[in-house]
């Protein structure tokens, strides 16, 4: 069987003193393409995906137990049909939120001192889930793990309201502030906004971060102040709002954002936005009066989620924003922010596009 190119030059570029990999040894390797991590004290769970293949192989999904990581790895080497595990095109690797109570220093020693796996992968988090559920659940290919987190991956960079961090970002931060952050995934059926799934098949959404203190998880960020965290570590894109304005709705998307530290040890931030209209139920002519009222109302938005990211940072007494501060420090952080939002595109079909000066709106305390 022919094997794609890409593996191939993937392959013969590995570091290291390994000898070269003749066409027969490529044909004995399973590549894994998503990784999973349950543990409880005693005993390992590693799971394991490959998607569907351009040679038409079905997806792979395995997963086996053992009393370490690297044990649970040599216990599902027991399990393949096509070969010897093939780590190096690992894509994405999720830890089940038990494990990641327990705490992850297994998982990211693992990814550390591996000689095949990567450190510019995401690591994921499933809250209120098992990774194993996620990566071997679905018998439906089309919602394979990888496909999934894929697709999830891409509409995450698109809606710019998450980072996808990888496991260098999560091995940096921890290293210099005690605390990282994980984008967390909540399983869920397919069920009727997906008829033409088979029966059970799982998928995986979004849902906010997880905090890591130390290697353990502390604690939650729900949307809302997962996108306060990424607006405050000027990680943010185009973000949509849907906002009220008198009876009417409108959706307004960011064009730009930036976030100023005023008084870092303080974490006194000041905010500063551009956005355009990109929708409007309204009747009528739009004015600068409605106009004014949309930027209130998204300057109120976005100050709501930074200040609410600030207060899970202190209340959970982690630097997950980088702020530099102890733990002690945390629990007197100010949570108010400044923020300054101009609405620069009407797109307005009668007005034109509509410039206006910045109006300046404080949240918090």
């Amino acid at each position: 069987m022919k094997k794609p190119l890409g593996l191939v030059l993937a392959l013969l570029c590995l570091s290291g003193c390994a000898r070269p990999l003749h066409a027969r040894q490529l044909e004995e390797l399973q590549p894994v393409q998503t990784l999973g991590y349950d543990a409880v004290p005693g005993t390992v769970t590693v799971s394991v995906s490959d998607r569907k293949s351009a040679q038409g192989e079905d997806a792979v999904r395995m997963a086996a137990r053992g009393e370490s990581l690297v044990r649970a790895c040599e216990e599902l080497q027991n399990f393949t049909a096509r070969g010897e595990l093939f780590f190096a095109h690992v894509r994405f690797a999720l830890a089940g939120e038990a494990a990641a109570k327990a705490g992850l220093s297994q998982l990211l020693d693992w990814f550390t001192r591996s000689a095949q796996a990567r450190l510019r992968l995401p690591l994921f988090l499933v809250r209120g889930g098992s990774a194993r559920e996620l990566v071997t659940g679905s018998e439906d290919d089309a919602y394979e793990i990888t496909a999934l987190l894929s697709a999830l991956e891409e509409q995450t960079r698109r809606r710019g309201e998450l980072c996808c961090w990888t496991v260098l970002d999560i091995l940096r931060a921890l290293n210099e502030h005690g605390a990282a952050l994980c984008c967390a995934l909540e399983p869920r059926e397919a069920g009727e906004n997906a008829p033409s799934a088979e029966e059970g098949a799982l998928t995986a959404l979004a849902a906010g971060y997880g905090v890591l203190k130390g290697d353990r998880l502390c604690g939650w960020l729900d949307p809302a102040e997962a996108r306060g965290a990424t607006i405050l570590l000027n990680r943010a894109g185009e973000i949509s709002y849907t906002l009220p304005d008198g009876d009417a709705l409108a959706v307004v998307t960011l064009r730009s954002i930036k976030t100023h530290w005023e008084r870092r040890g303080e974490g006194r931030a000041r905010v500063e936005a551009e956005a355009g209209l990109t929708a409007l139920w309204a009747p009528g002519e739009l004015t600068p009066s409605p106009l004014a009222a949309l930027e209130a109302a998204l300057s109120e938005r976005i100050g709501a989620e930074c200040a609410a990211a600030l207060r899970a940072s202190r209340d959970l007494g982690a630097d997950f924003l980088g702020l530099g501060l102890t733990e002690a420090a945390l629990r007197s952080l100010d949570d108010r922010v400044t923020v300054r939002v101009r609405i620069t595109q009407s797109y307005d079909s009668k007005a034109g596009p509509v410039k206006k000066e910045a109006v300046a709106y404080g949240y918090g305390k």
